[in-house]
């Protein structure tokens, strides 16, 4: 339904009200003034006529025509005055106030045919009749006259009449004057009222509205606030039913919103809870799962379903669904414990696998019961599953771990004991290469066998390296060089049926990484490339300088452009898939049969890359082969120099101080002593750490301590390292080993690595290394 604005309206409506009740009064008054005014006319003309009569017919009766004439003209001078004649009683005009009409029909004068007399046909009254015509613009008036002459022959006069017209025209128009200007008085008036009566509505009627309208509108926005309406009237009592109104509103609305509030905290509480535990779950991979057994509705959590690989939205979820996702060697196993648990009341506990359908292999743990009414009847069947694939993975991987380990420890005990053997054969060849008396085939044959041994030190050095936790310090490395000292360790590595070849550029860069990483990675390397070579084939291992520009940083955010040494390992085996070359630096990860791999080779090649700003990229297609290309950043600065533990004799640096040397083999220490002796040194020997205690305890001059790291008896050459600076502060210290690393670390004594000679040494590094110690300033 339409309303109207009463600001607007009712002002308006009141200015049209008022101006109707003028318009009436006007038409009222102009009625009442122009009837007042045709009255005094009548009057004042029915006097005037009378007058006239009685002295125009004296006048006639006299037969003064002229004078009667000019009684006649002298009211020509009203403009009003249409007609005043006299007519004979033939019908002629005998006078009149304009002279055309005279000796003219009475028809002929204006307004004569409009005459009545009274009630009857004109010519017939004989008395006076005035009125005004039916439009009462005129007024019509004939009385009778007497005539000179001759009678009618009974004795009476002739008789004429008089004639009348008046216009009333002018007369109405100075009414209508007047009551224009009487109305141009009333209008401001009228239009003052207008705006009182606006003003009044304003202040008592929209005023007071606007306030009950403006609280509405804030009513409808939730701000409650009473209004002020003072007074008696029903604006007033309006205003005390809107304020009881907002106040039980804003009551009730309080009441509801505190409710809301609870409603809502509990339920954020409960979504909260709820995200929490689906978090929870998702983290720990543990999902849930119900079977309503007795209307068969399977429930499945959003986790089950991701372990599960189902979509959550799947609807016909059944025990099928889950069967089909259980391993077929593990299906019959895993039926055997749902029927156990809803036909004997154990719990339902159980570690399977499941087959998912591209092949993968996930290890869940279920562990679940069944939920009885008070009958024994079974109504519900609750179970937890997680998803334990990682930790069986990390589980396996940590036994393979610890298997690589124990073989590292123990090639690595095996190695060390390898390299006194070997320290002991090629002492004894260096001696005897050296004596005078051997001839030039004998000294052939010790040069054989001095070459044959130092490849089995190199061998074993590799060993070792294989072995040793080295740690993360960096170095200048040419890769040309490491490649090539690796050259005999790759050829072992690989099968008989796989041909190696290398193309190593020449004035490669030099990058700064750690070398024993470096070479751990290449070995991972290798050891792929054979295991995709079954059948044999190429390994090729390429070398090269690059630039990468800024369009390859582009699409390889991980790189950024500059300078590279390339190296590139390529085998023309089995290859990989796009999706396995997608999962190819995954953590346990891998393509190979159980019990083959760990899973964590390519990701420590690619962990080796990242940790020194490089990059790794395979590409490889199934049935052709793979390349692997490790970009490293080219290094600034120059090489290390290389180890000069293995020098030619030349001129030896020999002394006069005091040597105690400390070797748990006998022929090493007893060689070493030779070696010492023959350089002028005197010397101590002592076959364990307490024997050397004893002789430093003693009187002795000792200038330097030359000891084997690994040593029975409970004390390692670091421990009697430490007690001898205790004992003899100025004594210098040079420690020898081919196995040091878990020593270092599990006893904190790395400041005596400072000073160390590898085993196997000749004469000349042990000779070159004790002088050099000596020679130091300060003791170690």
């Amino acid at each position: 339904m339409r309303t109207l604005n009463l600001r607007v309206w009712f002002p308006v409506f009141i200015t049209l009200l008022l101006g109707l009740v003028l318009l009436l009064w006007s038409a009222l008054q102009y009625r009442h003034l122009v009837e007042r005014t045709q009255q005094q006319q009548l009057s004042l003309w029915r006097d005037t006529l009378s007058n006239l009569q009685v002295n125009i017919s004296h006048e006639l009766l006299r037969g003064d025509r002229e004078e009667a004439q000019f009684l006649v003209s002298q009211y020509s001078v009203n403009p009003d005055l249409l007609v005043l004649a006299v007519i004979d009683h033939r019908g002629k005009v005998l006078l009149a106030n304009r002279y055309e009409w005279r000796a003219q029909a009475e028809q002929s004068l204006p307004g004569y045919g409009r005459l009545v007399h009274g009630h009857g046909e004109p010519g017939d009254g004989l008395h006076l009749d005035i009125h005004i015509d039916d439009k009462g613009d005129t007024i019509h008036a004939t009385l009778p006259v007497s005539l000179t002459g001759e009678g009618d022959g009974l004795g009476n006069l002739q008789q004429g009449k008089i004639y009348f017209l008046y216009d009333l025209t002018r007369a109405r128009q100075s009414v209508r004057n007047l009551l224009v200007a009487d109305m141009s008085i009333m209008s401001p008036l009228l239009l003052l009222g207008a705006a009182l009566v606006w003003l009044i509505f304003q202040y008592f009627i929209s005023r007071p509205l606007d306030i009950l309208r403006a609280a509405s509108i804030k009513m409808s926005k939730g701000q409650f606030e009473p209004v002020e309406l003072k007074g008696k009237g029903e604006l007033a009592r309006l205003g005390k039913s809107f304020n009881e109104m907002a106040r039980r509103i804003t009551t009730e609305q309080r009441r509801l919103y505190d409710s809301e509030q609870r409603f809502r905290k509990q339920a954020e509480n409960l979504n909260e809870t709820s995200q929490r535990l689906a978090e929870a779950q998702r983290m720990a991979h543990i999902g849930n799962w119900e079977i309503d057994l007795t209307n068969e509705i399977y429930w499945w959590s959003e986790e089950t379903c991701r372990i599960f690989e189902i979509d959550p939205q799947k609807k016909d979820l059944t025990l099928e669904t889950f069967l089909e996702a259980v391993h077929p060697e593990d299906r019959a196993r895993v039926v055997a414990a749902c029927e156990a648990t809803l036909e004997n009341r154990v719990p339902y506990n159980i570690d399977h696998r499941l087959c998912m359908p591209d092949g993968r292999i996930k290890y869940v743990q279920e562990r679940g019961k069944t939920l009885y009414d008070d009958a024994g009847n079974a109504l519900r069947f609750t179970c937890a599953v997680q998803d334990i694939t990682e930790r069986v993975s990390m589980e396996e991987a940590l036994r393979r771990a610890q298997k690589m380990d124990a073989i590292g420890q123990l090639s690595g005990g095996i190695a060390h004991d390898f390299n006194n053997q070997l320290g002991i054969v090629i002492g004894y060849l260096d001696i005897l290469k050296n004596d005078a008396g051997i001839d030039d085939r004998s000294g052939k044959w010790i040069d054989t066998a001095t070459r044959a041994t130092l490849r089995c030190m190199d061998l074993t050095r590799q060993l070792l390296a294989f072995s040793r936790k080295k740690g993360l310090e960096k170095d200048i490395v040419d890769l040309n060089a490491v490649l090539e000292d690796l050259e005999t360790m790759v050829s072992r590595s690989v099968t008989p049926e796989i041909e190696v070849q290398y193309f190593l550029a020449d004035e490669l860069w030099q990058t700064e990484i750690n070398a024993g990483e470096f070479q751990d990675a290449i070995l991972n390397l290798v050891i792929n490339a054979r295991d995709a070579m079954p059948g044999g084939g190429k390994l090729l291992i390429e070398t090269t300088n690059r630039w990468l520009d800024a369009d390859y940083a582009a699409i390889n955010p991980e790189t950024t452009a500059g300078d590279y040494v390339e190296l590139m390992i390529s085998d023309t085996g089995t290859g990989m898939d796009g999706e396995t070359l997608e999962r190819v630096f995954e953590p346990f990860f891998t393509t190979k049969p159980e019990g083959r791999g760990t899973g964590l080779g390519m990701a420590m090649v690619y962990g080796f890359a990242r940790r020194y700003g490089g990059n790794v990229k395979v590409y490889s297609e199934v049935g052709v082969g793979t390349t692997v290309r490790m970009y490293l950043p080219r290094a600034t600065g120059e090489a290390h120099a290389g180890s000069s533990d293995m020098v030619e004799r030349g001129e030896l640096p020999g002394g006069s101080e005091s040597v105690l040397i400390v070797d748990d083999e006998s022929d090493l220490l007893q060689l070493a002593d030779q070696y010492l002796s023959r350089l002028g040194y005197r010397t101590f020997t002592a076959e364990n750490a307490p024997q050397a205690l004893q002789i430093l305890e003693g009187n002795e001059q000792v200038d330097i301590l030359f000891s084997d790291v690994v040593m029975p008896g409970g004390m390692n050459g670091y421990e009697l390292a430490q007690q001898a600076t205790e004992k003899r502060p100025g004594i210098k210290v040079l420690l020898t080993s081919g196995y040091t690393s878990k020593i270092i670390a599990h006893n904190g004594l790395a400041r005596f690595s400072a000073h160390m000679l590898n085993k196997p040494y000749r004469e000349a590094d042990l000779a070159r290394r004790i002088r050099s110690v000596l020679d130091e300033g300060g003791s170690k």
